[in-house]
């Protein structure tokens, strides 16, 4: 058995330089990310008190936005049956609600640009889905 005492979990803990914020510990080292300091009831605060990040949202990534505005791209070029769009929008709302589990756990809320750019590219492709569709059934019974 080692003299050294396990390390902390990963989570959000009260800042160690004594600042009124929350820092997050990744495990292994203090990182430079900082969030409000969490209400606690009384006067004094626990030393340490851990804010459970699930492992999903860990790596503050937003996989389902940059998707989104993948599709959303999709749809700008092969729309058929809007189904490009119909799957961005999706993605888009996923993206959406993921960053707004990252902000809850105090994590910057990433992706929120490309959602609104998804939804974007995605109402536009339907356009010139449509746009193109109509044309081309106009060109055909002419």
């Amino acid at each position: 058995m080692s003299g050294t005492a396990p390390a902390p979990a990963p989570g959000w803990y009260p800042d160690p330089q004594g600042a009124p914020q929350a820092r997050w510990w990744d495990g292994t080292r203090w990182t430079e990310h900082v969030g409000a300091a969490p209400a606690y009831p009384g006067a004094a605060a626990p030393a340490r008190t851990l804010v459970a990040v699930p492992p999903e949202l860990a790596d503050g990534s937003n996989v389902p936005a940059v998707a989104a505005l993948s599709w959303g791209l999709v749809a700008l070029v092969l729309n058929p049956l809007l189904l490009a769009s119909v799957v961005a929008v999706v993605r888009a709302r996923q993206g959406a609600r993921r960053a707004d589990d990252l902000e809850a756990f105090l994590l910057p809320p990433r992706g929120r640009g490309m959602v609104r750019a998804a939804y974007a590219l995605a109402a536009l492709g339907a356009v010139v889905s449509v746009v193109v569709s109509y044309a081309a059934w106009v060109f055909v019974l002419s």
